[in-house]
């Protein structure tokens, strides 16, 4: 098993955002999180080849997890 580690920043409603991110290969798949206010949110691919948070939809504000899930995508494409 494989796990890279990542610091994500964005800017959401005048706060800057400095957060932790994990993708860990399990097997044939991997497993991508972050965590934010302690709690770790997970993504999955979405239809379009991109991420979405596939938990805690209803802690977060939903443009607040797309720039997240976008900056988690630009920096594993940078990793490559």
């Amino acid at each position: 098993m494989k796990t890279e580690s990542y610091v994500v920043q964005l800017f959401h409603k005048g706060k800057k955002w400095n957060l932790p991110v994990k993708v860990e290969e399990l097997g044939a798949g991997f497993k991508i999180s972050a965590r934010v206010e302690e709690k770790e949110i997970c993504f999955a691919r979405d239809d379009h080849n991109g991420l979405r948070a596939i938990n805690h939809q209803e802690d977060f504000d939903p443009q607040f997890l797309y720039l997240l899930a976008s900056e988690i995508q630009r920096m594993y494409q940078l990793s490559r």
